[in-house]
């Protein structure tokens, strides 16, 4: 049986560590299956994502009952909660750019104010984590 020596096996292992790690990076995002979404507005807040694109054909509410909101896009202030990427309307898939449509809760009712619009890149540097402080235009 032929032996390497030390450095070589050292070498081996290294590059072995190289591709390993080339590798996860290039995959980690199409692992990621949510966003967390954090209100740090000082209000509640309710939230809708959207594929951006796809989004110019909608037609939003205005107001809506907040009885009728279902799910965990109804948010304290301080409060964060993960948005499925199954969840995010108008096919969205990676690479794509996500709009989140913001509304303002008063009482029983949720008043859109705004959007933001994050980019697929944004969010990898983000680490999928979109922090809404305001509900004016972003």
């Amino acid at each position: 049986m032929k032996h390497f020596p030390a450095n070589y096996l050292a070498i081996f292992a290294f590059a072995v560590d190289l591709l390993v790690g080339a590798a996860g990076c290039s995959f980690q995002s199409e692992d990621v299956n949510a966003v967390t979404v954090e209100n740090a507005t000082g209000e509640p807040l309710f939230f809708s994502g959207y594929e951006k694109e796809a989004s110019h054909r909608l037609d939003i509410d205005p107001e809506i009952p907040v009885n009728t909101i279902q799910g965990s896009s109804l948010l304290e202030s301080g409060a964060s909660t993960a948005l499925p990427m199954t969840d995010i309307g108008g096919g969205y898939e990676a690479g794509k750019t996500l709009r989140l449509f913001l509304y303002e809760v008063r009482n029983d009712t949720a008043r859109y104010r705004s959007h933001l619009d994050i980019s697929y890149d944004e969010l990898e540097r983000k680490d999928f984590r979109v922090e809404v402080s305001s509900l004016s235009e972003q």
